[in-house]
């Protein structure tokens, strides 16, 4: 019970391995990076779902502030288009938790457009990683972490190797 076979949550190249076989590990420590496009076309999906349900829910404020000029089967209209627009939202949302990159809806509700952009970008990745440039690199990185504390008995990876999900990378 106390044995995980750790494999990635998307098929992708390995981008960087950052422990060894024997190395010692914390509960939620980073053990790889992968460059995985399903993570890239989550983000995406997130982002294009955000501006979405931001701009159906100005419309409907729009028109019901309007008041009697405008008919009341457009103003129900526009409230089932908000609607359709935060059930897509959450949907993206489930996708990247599914992941297991962490994000919540409510985090970027008054955010700027370019201040989710870039909270997305490196979306679970540590902070300070040697040769990671926040401003350039790929919105794809999905890191691999340790479950629970422990040894690792081992790794069968190395960076720039192409894996599926599946494939156990560590153990």
């Amino acid at each position: 019970t106390r044995v995980a076979r750790l494999s990635p949550r998307a098929a992708g190249y390995v981008w960087r391995v950052m422990k060894r076989q024997g190395d010692h590990v914390k509960a939620g420590e980073v053990l790889a990076l992968l460059d995985a496009a399903e993570v890239g076309k989550a983000k995406a999906d997130f982002l294009q779902a955000l501006v979405q349900a931001r701009l159906r829910r100005t419309a409907a404020e729009n028109l019901r502030t309007a008041g009697g000029v405008v008919p009341e089967p457009k103003r129900r209209e526009a409230e089932a288009a908000v609607k359709d627009a935060e059930v897509r939202l959450l949907g993206a949302e489930q996708a990247l938790l599914n992941l297991g990159l962490p994000v919540k809806v409510g985090d970027f509700e008054k955010a700027t457009l370019e201040m989710v952009v870039q909270s997305l970008r490196l979306l679970g990745v540590p902070e300070g990683l040697d040769g990671l440039n926040a401003a350039t690199a790929t919105a794809n990185l999905l890191p691999v972490r340790a479950p629970f504390a422990g040894v690792l008995v081992s790794v069968d990876v190395v960076g720039g190797e192409v894996v599926e999900t599946g494939k156990v990378l560590f153990v």
